[in-house]
């Protein structure tokens, strides 16, 4: 016979082994079905309905938003420039320090020229005036010998006539009204050549007037060719419409930018926003700004402007680009240079509000995306539908309310 203690062992055992299958098996469903949803014990975080934020990417160059610019001198006559020293870029410079020369031997040349003409000038109205003096002195002699012999007539005239023979008394009346005309005719010259004396004078002295102011016209050119800082600053040398900088020995068109005295007290960002990402940028947005020399440091800036049109970026690089001007709220000056590469990101939020979550909290499960949530103090993955998506977010337009806490990943 079968001992009973034996065999309800042998039960209570298979019941046991049977149990501890189920377990296990549980178990597994379990561990599989956290290993399909994800459900582990990364963090989690509340979802708000805000504002989405795209952060646009773009490159630019560090510029003063605060510079004077330097060209050619306005000289009369001179269309072109030809530059003899440029100061070097990137140097601080005080107000008044030379900054930059041009070739002076043709206005040199042209001046020699001209004090010589005035010189000759000088000598001729000398001249003239000796002249004009000596002619009016020479009338004035010959008014007065007139005048004497007037008188003599007179004298003459006034003797009895029983004393006179009627012949020589009628000679003396035509001496006297000769004479009269005479006079009449010397006071008329000696009045017309004073006033052609003023006028020839006046006209002399016009010359050597005219000559001296273009001496001094000349001088202030000359000097013009040497240019100093009107103000302490910074040296930038300017680009030409080929891209590339003046230096000495180049010729330069009247009218061209040549280098800038930067204030490094105030600096922007010219940015290069990227044609697919325009539609975003406006005036006002707040950016991001990292120099490509300091990647570390993060300054903080706002769009002031924006471009007219897009463009063309190089020649060598042929993307279109919109232009955006970027000034920063607190430069550093010890730090930022005029011509630093730098980075930015602009902050450009969707005008209407939405739920966004990390893309790292999206699942797909049998190919439809889920998300692992807590809502009203139960957890449950739910199925959700998605949109846009940008560095790293993602919009969850079905599925998904404000208040609700989602599981991310690490």
């Amino acid at each position: 016979m079968r001992d009973p203690r034996i065999e309800g062992g042998r039960a209570m055992t298979a019941r046991g082994w049977l149990i501890l299958s189920a377990v296990v098996a549980v178990g597994a469903l379990a561990v599989s079905i956290e290993s399909r949803v994800g459900i582990d014990d990364d963090r989690w975080i509340e979802v708000t309905e805000a504002p989405f934020v795209r952060r646009i990417h773009a490159a630019g160059e560090l510029r003063s938003a605060d510079t004077v610019v330097v060209g050619c001198p306005p000289v009369q006559g001179m269309w072109n420039f030809t530059i003899t020293w440029l100061e070097t870029e990137g140097k601080e410079v005080a107000e008044g320090q030379r900054i930059l020369s041009f070739d002076g031997q043709r206005l040199r040349e042209r001046l020699q020229l001209v004090r010589s003409r005035l010189d000759t000038a000088r000598s001729e109205l000398v001249r003239t005036k000796i002249q004009q003096e000596t002619r009016h002195e020479d009338l004035l002699l010959e008014q007065a010998e007139s005048f004497a012999r007037f008188s003599r007539i007179n004298q003459k005239l006034s003797v009895p006539d029983r004393f006179q023979a009627r012949i020589e008394l009628a000679k003396f009346e035509l001496d006297r009204e000769f004479t009269e005309e005479e006079l009449r005719l010397i006071a008329l010259r000696i009045e017309t050549q004073e006033t052609n004396r003023e006028s020839i004078v006046r006209s002399a002295e016009n010359r050597v007037a005219e000559y001296e102011r273009k001496v001094r016209q000349l001088e202030t050119s000359l000097a013009a060719l040497t240019v100093t800082a009107q103000r302490a600053g910074f040296v930038v040398h300017v680009e030409n419409w080929g891209g590339k900088k003046p230096k000495v020995g180049e010729t330069i068109w009247s009218g061209a930018s040549i280098l800038e005295i930067a204030d490094l007290s105030s600096m922007e960002v010219f940015a290069h926003v990227a044609e697919r990402d325009a539609r975003y940028v406006e005036a006002g947005q707040r950016v991001e700004v990292r120099l490509d020399a300091s990647p570390d440091r993060v300054f903080e800036g706002e769009i002031v402007q924006l471009g007219k049109l897009f463009r063309t970026k190089s020649a060598d690089v042929p993307t279109i680009v919109f232009d955006v001007v970027i000034l920063v709220d607190d430069p550093d000056p010890e730090l930022m240079r005029p011509g630093m590469s730098a980075g930015v990101e602009i902050m450009a939020p969707d005008k209407r509000a939405v739920i966004q979550v990390p893309e790292a909290a999206v699942e797909i499960v049998d190919g439809a995306p889920v998300l692992r949530i807590e809502r009203d103090g139960a957890r449950r993955t739910i199925p959700v539908t998605l949109g846009l998506r940008w560095e790293g977010n993602v919009i969850v337009t079905e599925g998904l309310v404000a208040g609700d806490h989602v599981k991310v990943r690490s």
